[in-house]
């Protein structure tokens, strides 16, 4: 379902267009509105603080795998037929 996605979001981080690797994201996996993407770029953000660019590095990549696991995750949703009640799983350190 998102392989094109899948390849187009590598070739940016390859590339280090990291921005441009995050609106793809948000607006084809997250599906964040447009309208929502045109006023995030309006706001802008820090451009040249090292930090702030070694950190949206990591989140790319983090984001990169989560993308790369929902290409491999299987489309049937029969698997989860057996789960009885409304459940939400979670993993982090505040759960």
């Amino acid at each position: 379902m998102f392989q094109g996605s899948l390849d187009q979001y590598r070739s940016l981080i390859t590339a280090g267009v990291i921005p441009a690797a995050t609106r793809l994201f948000a607006g084809e996996v997250a599906r964040v509105p447009a309208a929502v993407l045109n006023a995030l770029a309006l706001a802008g953000g820090d451009e040249g603080d090292a930090a702030q660019d070694a950190a949206d590095a990591a989140e790319a990549v983090g984001r990169l795998h989560d993308l790369e696991a929902m290409v491999a995750d299987e489309a049937d949703l029969r698997r989860w037929r057996r789960v009885e009640l409304p459940v939400l799983l979670m993993q982090g350190a505040d759960t």
